[in-house]
């Protein structure tokens, strides 16, 4: 039997809209989801946490390429 953990990494960039819809989606099949917002201008963070997303926060926005490397 394996201790592996599943992780979830999600790059956002103002999706406040969908994102608490994705993560509570995804936690079906992950141990932990980890939204990284990327200098998201709106409430995107917010509604990730609240459907119970870890948070990796950019005070401004970087890209998706840096979005991935930041998870």
């Amino acid at each position: 039997m394996s201790n592996s953990e599943v992780i979830v990494a999600l790059p956002a960039y103002n999706e406040e809209k969908y994102i608490a819809s994705i993560v509570s989606k995804i936690a079906h099949y992950a141990d932990r989801v980890v939204v990284l917002d990327d200098g998201s201008l709106n409430g995107t963070a917010w509604e990730a946490i609240s459907a119970g997303a870890e948070i990796i926060y950019h005070d401004i926005n970087k890209g998706y390429g840096s979005a991935i490397q930041g998870i």
